[in-house]
């Protein structure tokens, strides 16, 4: 075993050599070095408080070439190994629990990166090897697998190559992504449009109809909206009043006219994924009432909040945007982040589409329901899932989460009781104390 992952290491580091020595000879024609851009600045979201901003972060950067890695290696998997539907919600789970490692890094403002990736890559990697284990020498058919390595002894190679040719870990990791990535499309570094085939694999449909907003509005006020900025699915609705949420941060003297939009708004998106989805219809009404809390908890039902003299979409010190709150960094590849970030029907849309693959795959096919005897348990499951990443499904009921934590899920579920009572627009509470 030693003799082979030995000559497994060699192996790594001599296409490891190739690829870099490649590299080296096109920088030596006069190709740019590549440059780190700055990292975004995140404000907390509505309810936190003044708006304060916080350190940039070049180690996003670093987590995305790690990210690009990750995922290559899970696209090879599963276009190239026999893996079933069990094993592909496995890889899922640990490629969006790996994205909200990767955000916990950056949150805890690390003073030691590298250890702190080593850590996140070490934890990420074991999870993988064993579903590769389970195809035994199949794996052999597949060029990059020929050379996996234990985590360690992959970090371990990462990090000697770093040091023979001077540069630093990531672009070490940028330079192995090549050697992983399977042809076909993808989202490239920086890119914020959808991959189709990163949907189609993980048993998403295809893609929402595609957010006309991708930038802030022109006009503010709620009494100039016009519906031509709607997708079709909404444009062709008779409720064109929903238009008015276009860039509205509501003040207080709206909320008699606002709230009752967004409602109409969360109802119809819930409707238009009934339609589309096969959730069976005894969970049809735990899943509207699921959505209108979830949007409660998340953001007060607000997409927009004023800033100043303008305004700018909610934000969450961990990147979270919008009405769902949902985080463009974790579902990258999945969702538009412009669309997350400025269009609100995209971001609901993207938000109830996401608790919907949470209660289907993960709360009702894990029987959270049967386990715990409580079918709205399957709705705070579904939310658990959602706030923390797809291994936080039963949170709400472990004896071992935080404080904040239970406190939490303990908050969405007096929501989602009050929701599921007919009371949704209590959600006026947030604004009147």
């Amino acid at each position: 075993m030693f003799a082979k992952h030995r000559l497994c290491l060699l192996r790594l580091v001599s296409m490891t050599l190739t690829a870099l020595t490649i590299a080296v000879a096109a920088h030596a024609q006069g190709d740019p070095p590549s440059v780190t851009p700055n990292a975004e600045r995140e404000t907390p979201a509505a309810g936190a408080g003044v708006a304060k901003q916080t350190p940039q972060f070049s180690i996003f950067d670093n987590l995305d070439g790690w990210d690009n890695f990750l995922l290559a290696i899970i696209k090879q998997t599963v276009a190239n190994l026999p893996v079933d539907d069990g094993s592909r919600l496995e890889l899922m789970e640990i490629l969006l629990d790996a994205r909200y490692e990767a955000i916990n890094v950056v949150e805890g403002d690390a003073k030691d990166w590298h250890a702190a990736f080593r850590g996140l890559f070490i934890h990420t990697w074991d999870r993988l090897t064993p579903i590769l284990k389970r195809f035994g020498d199949q794996t052999d058919t597949v060029s990059p697998f020929r050379f996996m390595l234990s985590a360690e002894e992959m970090m371990d190679a990462m990090e000697q190559m770093a040091r023979n040719f001077g540069i630093d870990l990531p672009e070490v990791i940028r330079r192995l992504t090549t050697m992983y990535k399977p042809p076909g499309r993808d989202v490239r570094e920086g890119r914020t449009d959808v991959d189709p085939e990163l949907r189609q694999m993980f048993g998403f449909p295809p893609a929402l109809p595609p957010p006309l907003l991708r930038q802030l509005p022109e006009s503010t006020g709620p009494r100039k909206h016009s519906s031509w900025f709607l997708s079709n699915a909404w444009a062709a609705s008779p409720r064109t009043g929903l238009s008015r949420l276009r860039g509205w941060a509501p003040s207080r003297r709206d909320l008699d006219e606002y709230l009752p939009l967004v409602r109409r708004l969360l109802t119809d998106t819930v409707q238009a994924q009934l339609e589309e989805a096969s959730l069976s219809r005894e969970f049809h009404d735990l899943y509207r009432h699921l959505v209108l809390a979830a949007a409660w908890q998340e953001s007060c039902w607000r997409h927009f909040i004023k800033v100043g003299d303008g305004i700018k979409p909610i934000r969450s010190r961990r990147g979270a945007v919008g009405l769902m709150q949902v985080m463009p960094r974790v579902w990258r590849g999945f969702y538009d982040s412009e669309g997350l970030t400025f269009d609100i029907f995209y971001n609901a849309r993207a938000g109830s589409e996401i608790l919907l693959h949470y209660l289907e795959n993960y709360a009702i096919a894990k029987g959270e329901h049967r386990v715990t005897g409580l079918t709205d348990n399957l709705a705070r499951a579904t939310y658990s899932a959602y706030n923390g990443g797809p291994r936080k499904l039963t949170r709400y009921r472990a004896k071992s989460a935080s404080r904040s934590v239970r406190a939490i899920d303990q908050a969405f579920y007096k929501k989602f009781r009050v929701t599921k009572n007919g009371d949704e627009l209590a959600v006026l509470g947030c604004y009147t104390g």
